[in-house]
């Protein structure tokens, strides 16, 4: 147990370094992009609920289709949730 508290305790300082450094990247790309003349948009409520319908309905097919498991897009799903939960999407 007292390895398994270190171990954790590291883990998460090592992870909250490497969200960091990616959080840091992704706007030096976004940067990037936009001084390349790529503008960002805000999809409409309607059009994002649009987008959200048609991933879900081709995700359902790709595992049916065998292309990745059921038991992967529940996990998966699961993540997007909480994800949604905590950023209020």
């Amino acid at each position: 147990p007292e390895d398994q508290d270190v171990v954790h305790k590291v883990m998460g300082e090592v992870f909250q370094k490497l969200n960091a450094e990616s959080r840091s990247d992704n706007a030096e790309a976004r940067e990037a992009l936009q001084k390349q003349g790529i503008s960002f948009v805000d999809p409409l409520p309607k059009d994002r609920r649009e987008w959200e319908e048609r991933t879900s309905q081709t995700m359902d097919k790709l595992a049916a289709e065998g292309v990745f498991s059921p038991e992967l897009l529940k996990t998966l799903r699961g993540y997007l949730a909480d994800y949604r939960h905590q950023h209020g999407n």
